[in-house]
């Protein structure tokens, strides 16, 4: 029976950074990544939008740099975002990459179960030091060890097309919709990846049969589907992040805040906090780390989130007279750099002008989504 310092269950973004990162900070120890699939291959997306300082920092297979981002409800554009630090990376070979440069060992392999230090596979029974769960949205250890899952997940379907089109190549788009719903497009050369998403309670791809495509079918002509995958993300941490010598990492605790289409740069920052906290024989570092750094800004945009989308029969008529999100989406115009610091999390985003087109008692409504966010948080707690 081969042993581990630490096996890596999952080999996305998450589980490929967290090993670069063991390999960057000099850990010493034997780490092995499995996943049942291969490495980078639950990619969603063939190319994910980030960060100039993370492509450089990681050294990350650039497809291309955006000018910037335009926003609309369905058919139309309202604003358009100038912002050059927005890139494009291949996400498969990004994954592979990280993995080779960190050296440790990749084994293609389904996770069955944990038992106290062993790892049963579909092949092989490992012993380890610290497991750490990448999983994603399957969530591997929570759901094995039947724990509360994420309250909160964005439900996606991702088309890729050939096809012609009239739209600004430079940019992507992101197109709102008024019932919890979001259309995206990106360009990469020839290759056209568009998304149709809903915000729901819980992991259910039917809730994507209906969803309207109205701005793909007026802009893309000719359209050619290459390929279609069906994505959920997790968007509502889920605590806590380590348990004895197991730790959360990436989309498997809902490390993608709700406010942002770029999980990736929380997640290689968070991969970073918890490589630490493993090297110095920590775990209660990564959590302390991770908390102090994120939790307010993820708190705060998903109680937004709730507000938006939450909707007990006591509120629909008040919420009836809530702006819609064109009014709000030209606001942007205005006040650009705002957007940004909203897409990036920023703790500091100053949106006051937007907010005062919503109705004074949206504070009373903001204050209840609070309350019902901490006594989720609360149930969870003593569930485990």
């Amino acid at each position: 029976m081969e042993y581990y310092d630490v096996i890596i269950v999952g080999a996305g973004i998450a589980g490929c950074g967290l090993a670069y990162n063991l390999k960057g900070i000099g850990y010493g120890g034997k780490v092995l990544v499995i996943d049942k699939e291969g490495i980078g291959s639950n990619k969603g997306y063939d190319y994910r939008v980030t960060e100039k300082e993370i492509v450089e920092e990681y050294t990350l297979t650039l497809v291309k740099k955006f000018k910037g981002v335009k926003i609309g409800s369905h058919e139309e554009v309202y604003a358009t975002i100038d912002y050059d630090k927005y890139y494009f990376i291949d996400y498969q070979k990004s994954c592979k990459s990280l993995i080779k440069r960190s050296q440790a060992k990749f084994l293609k392999t389904k996770a069955k179960f944990v038992k106290r230090n062993k790892l049963i596979t579909e092949k092989e029974t490992l012993k380890f030091k610290y497991i750490i769960d990448c999983s994603g949205y399957s969530s591997f250890l929570r759901r094995s060890q039947k724990k509360p899952m994420p309250i909160r997940y964005w439900m996606g379907i991702v088309n890729v097309f050939e096809g012609d089109t009239d739209l600004d190549k430079g940019y992507y788009y992101n197109l709102f919709g008024e019932e919890n719903s979001l259309e995206d497009v990106y360009f990469a050369g020839e290759k056209i990846s568009y998304g149709r998403w809903k915000y729901t309670k819980k992991i259910d791809f039917r809730v994507l049969e209906n969803l309207r495509d109205t701005f793909l079918k007026k802009h893309v002509t000719n359209a050619k589907i290459i390929a279609e995958r069906k994505v959920a993300i997790p968007n509502s941490p889920i605590y806590p992040l380590i348990d004895k010598n197991t730790a959360l990492l990436g989309d498997s605790f809902g490390n993608t805040c709700p406010s942002s289409a770029i999980g990736i740069v929380p997640i290689l920052i968070s991969s970073k906090m918890l490589a630490t906290a493993l090297k110095n024989n920590n775990l209660k570092q990564y959590e302390i780390e991770w908390k102090k750094k994120y939790k307010k800004s993820y708190d705060i945009f998903l109680i937004s989130r709730l507000d938006r989308y939450l909707n007990p029969p006591i509120f629909k008529f008040l919420k009836r007279k809530y702006p819609k999100n064109v009014e709000m989406l030209k606001l942007f115009n205005q006040n650009p750099h705002s957007f940004i610091k909203l897409v990036n999390n920023d703790k500091d985003t100053d949106i006051r002008y937007i907010l005062d087109k919503f109705p004074w008692y949206r504070k009373i409504f903001l204050f209840y989504y609070f309350i019902y966010l901490k006594i989720n948080y609360i149930l969870m707690q003593i569930s485990d």
